[in-house]
């Protein structure tokens, strides 16, 4: 009975779905949290076994994400104890993911990401056609319902969205049992026009990318089978023409729609179907873009002032509150190195790419077919740099949960593509 709620845990967890239930309960979204990370722990306390196998495996980023932190409070300029909450939380939620893999083996996280895919797709299209519904949500979660047309979903952010997407689509995609056969085309091109209903840049770039890495892995293992050979081409093709087509038809079709979109959509989407990233000449004449840059430049001359030791975990909220920061940086990399020193960013992307060093990562490739760890690595790694909200987005830690127990407890694999 336990798994079965670790297993809902989960889905709420990777789809942000307990934000939309709270008012539907009429309860705080803060006491779905505390009942969530409740459940976390018991689970882990409960499964005492598997807890011990995968803290042995995971001492290392223990060190990294919690005590590493929490030791720079000593000389913080603030105790946030819901941002320390908020650390503990995540890392538990990647601690239970992975004993619930151990424990209930890759198709019934299968499953997980099956249900999670459909519910982030629903609430995108849903926070598209009735914002409205939201709008308890977003007085809870202090969120707003109105990004240009934008959808939302129920991460009730349009650029955090983009960012579960991506992440539930690599998993999703690496289990897909299909994997192999003509679709393949289709459901890229249906995850890309998505996708593209979030209006991220950054994430219409980032899973371009994605394809790209994953078709140039596809091709560097093609077989010497001369039929193998033709369908893999013939495959490329088939995409080619679609997309093609599909830009076509977007491209002029989308002044039909426009007297229903919001302007700030369309010329978005208007922009990324001509394949460019902003009205202006170029990306760094954007308005966006150039807040963003001006933001960084108050990280980098604190970072210069104390580059090794930081100014303590809490201290990007404190200078915020203080309306010292004009906007978020947008970039974990530089935040991270704000609290925690520079030392920290240049670790946690060493051991990041330490996953593809992983002697089971070629195992599990050639299992699934696919070349999901390095996409998950290139993913996380270029979201930290360029994006904030990464090591706080509870998506990425359930992704990340499974992606590290397939590398590391490789007998997984077997089992699931035995039992298939």
């Amino acid at each position: 009975m336990f798994e079965k709620i670790v297993f809902v845990n989960i889905i709420l967890n990777a789809t942000g779905l307990f934000r939309f239930l709270a008012p539907q309960f009429d309860v705080e979204v803060s006491r779905i949290s505390i009942a969530l990370f409740s459940i976390n722990i018991i689970y882990i306390f409960t499964s005492i076994k598997n807890t011990i196998i995968t803290f042995k495996k995971v001492k290392l980023w223990l060190f990294l994400l919690i005590i590493w932190p929490l030791l720079t409070l000593i000389y913080s300029p603030l105790i946030d104890f819901r941002q320390i909450g908020l650390q503990l939380y995540c890392f538990t939620l990647f601690f239970s993911s992975i004993i619930y893999i151990q424990k209930n083996g890759i198709r019934s996280f299968h499953r997980i990401i099956d249900w999670s895919l459909f519910i982030t797709v629903f609430g995108l299209l849903l926070s598209m056609i009735v914002p409205e519904y939201f709008h308890t949500v977003a007085e809870l979660v202090d969120g707003r319902l109105f990004y240009g047309g934008r959808s939302f979903g129920f991460f009730m952010q349009p650029n955090s969205l983009s960012m579960g997407l991506n992440l539930i689509y690599i998993c999703w995609f690496m289990m897909w049992r299909k994997n192999m056969s003509s679709l393949e085309a289709f459901a890229h091109l249906l995850f890309i026009a998505i996708q593209l209903l979030t209006g991220s840049r950054t994430g219409i770039i980032l899973i371009s990318a994605i394809l790209i890495i994953h078709l140039y892995y596809r091709w560097r293992t093609k077989q010497k089978n001369l039929n193998k050979i033709i369908f893999f081409y013939s495959k490329i093709i088939i995409f080619a023409i679609l997309f093609s087509i599909t830009i076509y038809l977007m491209r002029t079709q989308i002044d039909t729609f426009s007297h229903v979109m919001d302007r700030d959509l369309f010329n978005r989407l208007n922009n990324l179907l001509n394949f460019q990233l902003s009205d202006e000449y170029t990306i760094l004449d954007d308005g966006s873009v150039r807040d963003r840059l001006e933001a960084q430049k108050i990280y980098i001359s604190l970072i210069y002032k104390r580059p090794f030791i930081g100014y303590g975990m809490g201290a990007n909220l404190f200078y915020i509150n203080r309306g010292f920061f004009i906007r978020s940086s947008h970039s974990a990399m530089l935040e991270t190195a704000m609290e925690y020193g520079v030392i920290y960013p240049v670790v946690f992307i060493i051991m990041m790419l330490l996953l593809i060093r992983n002697r089971n990562r070629f195992k599990v490739e050639m299992k699934f077919g696919t070349n999901s760890v390095v996409q998950f690595v290139f993913f996380v790694i270029i979201m930290f740099i360029f994006t904030g909200g990464i090591l706080t987005h509870r998506t990425f830690y359930v992704i990340w949960g499974f992606v590290f127990s397939i590398i590391n407890f490789s007998y997984l694999v077997d089992d699931y593509y035995l039992k298939r």
